[in-house]
């Protein structure tokens, strides 16, 4: 009677435990690259969006500022306000919230109701003042801003051609971009800057 003998083919235990273990660390790894990426993209958008957000405002201002015929400064909640007059837009405040960005009359500015100069319907700009989502995640905020008139090359503001500088307003707004729970932790801050001349306003005051 002749012995059989079978051979099988396969991995051993500690094959098989070799394989689990690189298979598990390749897909951390994976991981670990696919939510660095995911993050950086998101930043990246958020980034985009305050861009946009603090353009646009800055944009906005500026079109009311061109056509007053005076401005005035104040303050709201402890932060300096803008205000404009004219015939074409009338009388217009803006004054800066924490929780709901850039406000034009008290109302958030981009929820505000625009028109052209036949007064039709202006749509209303896409990008919102979202610095907190509902979770409490908080995404960024406005730290703070600054408006004035425009100074002398050497910084001081009695020289000459001071109507000019009292007719150029410079708007500058502080963003601390945040990404986390805490708003101390800040990742990014960016800074925004526009001056705008008002004709109407140098022309009554020349």
């Amino acid at each position: 009677m002749k012995n059989q003998k079978y051979f099988y083919n396969g991995f051993t235990l500690v094959e098989m435990i070799s394989i689990i273990l690189i298979s598990s660390i390749s897909f951390l790894g994976m991981f670990y690259i696919f939510a660095d990426i995911s993050k950086k993209l998101d930043n990246d958008l958020i980034r985009s969006e305050i861009k946009t957000y603090c353009n646009y405002s800055l944009d906005e201002m500026s079109k009311y500022i061109k056509m007053a015929d005076d401005i005035s400064f104040n303050t709201y909640d402890q932060n300096i306000q803008l205000i404009t007059d004219g015939n074409l837009y009338g009388r217009n405040s803006f004054s800066l919230s924490r929780d709901n960005g850039i406000l034009i009359n008290g109302e958030a500015i981009h929820e505000s109701k625009s028109t052209d100069i036949n007064n039709n319907p202006i749509k209303n700009h896409v990008i919102r003042y979202t610095s907190v989502e509902k979770s409490g995640f908080i995404r960024y905020n406005i730290q703070n801003w600054d408006i004035y008139t425009k100074p002398n090359t050497d910084g001081t503001t009695t020289n000459e051609n001071s109507n000019v500088r009292e007719s150029t307003i410079i708007i500058e707004i502080s963003v601390n971009l945040v990404m986390g729970w805490d708003d101390e932790k800040i990742i990014e801050k960016l800074n925004f800057k526009k001056e705008t001349f008002s004709p109407t306003y140098f022309i009554g005051n020349s």
